[in-house]
């Protein structure tokens, strides 16, 4: 499967498990003054597209630790919806939190808990020319 149909099928499965859970908050800079009409589907794509396009917005969204990547996605994919994005091209900037020991008292044990992952994706919204 190449590359640009593995992005397709993860942001399909985003928008799947992305659907049953809450949503992130996203924050938006928008980068054009121009106002589109929201768009059913936005591509997810790792690099630029090689048809023309504009960026609309700048994107940041972060979940919780422990929170799916897919959930985080999902809601960077609406959010790029509601501007009338075309496309997003994200970068991942991840990053593992380290487990915690702790002491339990009513054992008087040690327990540790596991590293979880911190998701914080950031994508560029993307009209593309003659939409």
């Amino acid at each position: 499967m190449g590359i640009e149909r593995r992005v397709l099928a993860a942001a399909g499965l985003a928008l799947l498990l992305g659907g049953c859970a809450a949503s992130q908050d996203v924050a938006v800079e928008r980068v054009s003054g121009a106002q589109y009409a929201p768009t059913s589907v936005v591509e997810v794509l790792q690099h630029a597209p090689k048809q023309p396009y504009r960026v609309i917005a700048k994107l940041d969204a972060r979940g919780a630790p422990g929170t799916p990547v897919a959930q985080v996605l999902a809601s960077l994919q609406a959010k790029a919806a509601a501007l009338g994005a075309n496309a997003i091209v994200v970068q991942d900037l991840s990053a593992t939190q380290a487990g915690t020991l702790q002491f339990n008292p009513s054992g008087g044990q040690m327990t540790q808990t596991a590293a979880q992952l911190v998701p914080h994706l950031k994508a560029q919204a993307l009209r593309y020319i003659g939409n």
